[in-house]
């Protein structure tokens, strides 16, 4: 209980600190709020992120509100946060290569359990991450001259949620989670080389907030050996108000900088999950269907840039090694893996690409079997690398803590 303490401390003391880039860079984060992250860590990140229909008994299924009540007693709190290491490459056209490393903590989430029926959970975790750097070589047309331009950007949209969860009847289960989203993003371009100007660069940063919410529902439908669950969650499209000041410096001796203060909108799309899950005492596998409504939102200022829907498709399972040799089940130790396709909802000149992921992970009891720590490792591959694409490809290690902890309960002394 001590350190149990001493950790939820020290993890509170790192919420600040989270919404830090935890992502190798990826070029196609250059648009809009930046490449989505998915918010399915820790167990379920060895899974491909496959949890709408998943009630997992010693975790936090961050993917479905109404999973929430699945956690079996007696424990009433668990809290829940990692760390990953990152080693991205991507390839270019002609065969450019450019590798790098990053990493950082994924997620902080709480749970408790405050009546038979009724639990909640808050969680902070990023949404988006934009991280490029991106150095391309022109021609000046008057004198032929070359001349280079650096585009920058950094950044990215943190979400916190609130959810709670509740079982109605005996089989079904509901939840709702509210998102409140904040983050900023920073962009410069610089221009080098000219002959016949001086060097000059633009550089902005961009505010951003919004709220919005999510509906989950679940039915577990018993069967001879383990239990069929079948889940939904839908999540409406939202705006994402923003705050933009510009800054143009000339390197003309002197610096001259002017402000320009703009607003304008960003947008979360509408989004719909559907699952089946089978679990026993010893097996959780898990499929899970996605869709969301990107073709809708506004396209870029380029015409060769536009949204596409996304239709994604997962798979995970779990598989409790000596679970019938213990009768505690939280002494077994739990091999995943999971696999996952989508289209990307970039369309870049008329071209389109599919993301995919491979994971595999570990869960280990620790402290006398009461928590856990989650391993998992995940390939992940983006992109092509023709037609003005880039192909990324990752490597990604991610460590998971999971704490249980018995709280508003009142001891009896005899």
């Amino acid at each position: 209980m001590k350190w149990q303490t001493i950790t939820l401390i020290i993890a509170l003391s790192h919420f600040s600190k989270m919404v830090a880039q935890s992502q190798a860079p990826s070029l196609y984060s250059v648009y809009g709020i930046g490449v989505p992250v998915s918010t399915d860590f820790g167990v379920l990140e060895a899974l491909s992120g496959s949890s709408t229909a998943l009630r997992p008994a010693f975790t936090i299924n961050t993917g479905n509100p109404a999973g929430l009540s699945s956690v079996a007693g007696p424990f009433t709190m668990m809290l829940s946060t990692g760390l990953q290491v990152q080693s991205a490459l991507v390839t270019g056209l002609n065969d450019d290569n450019t590798s790098f490393w990053d990493g950082g903590m994924t997620h902080l989430d709480l749970w408790f359990r405050f009546r038979k029926n009724w639990t909640a959970q808050i969680g902070l975790s990023p949404f988006s991450v934009v991280n490029y750097d991106i150095l391309s070589t022109k021609v000046f047309d008057p004198d032929g001259s070359n001349y280079q331009i650096r585009t920058e950007g950094d950044g990215g949209v943190t979400q916190m949620r609130l959810a709670q969860g509740w079982t109605i009847f005996e089989d079904w289960h509901f939840g709702v989670t509210g998102f409140l989203y904040f983050g900023s993003l920073t962009t410069s371009q610089s221009v080098e080389g000219l002959a016949s100007m001086a060097d000059f660069a633009i550089s902005g940063q961009t505010s951003l907030a919004g709220l919005n919410y999510n509906l989950g529902l679940q039915y577990s439908h018993p069967l001879k050996i383990g239990t069929l669950h079948t889940g939904i969650v839908y999540r409406p499209g939202t705006r994402l108000n923003s705050s933009q000041e510009l800054n143009l410096v000339y390197a003309i001796n002197e610096t001259l900088e002017g402000d320009l203060t703009d607003e304008a909108t960003y947008n979360i799309p509408q989004q719909l999950k559907v699952g089946v899950a089978y679990q026993s005492k010893k097996w959780m596998i898990a499929l899970d269907g996605i869709w969301e409504r990107w073709s809708n939102l506004a396209a870029d200022a380029n015409s060769k840039i536009h949204y596409d829907d996304v239709y994604s498709l997962s798979v995970g399972t779990e598989y409790a090694l000596f679970a019938n040799a213990y009768d505690n089940p939280l002494k077994a130790i739990r091999l995943r893996a999971g696999s996952s396709l989508k289209n990307s909802y970039l369309v870049l000149d008329d071209a389109n690409f599919l993301v995919w992921q491979i994971s595999l992970g570990v869960g280990l009891p620790i402290s006398h079997f009461r928590n856990s720590l989650n391993i998992s490792y995940r390939y992940n591959h983006q992109g092509r690398d023709f037609r003005q694409l880039w192909l990324e490809t990752s490597h990604t290690i991610s460590f998971s803590i999971d704490l249980r902890d018995i709280w508003f309960v009142k001891r009896k002394i005899r």
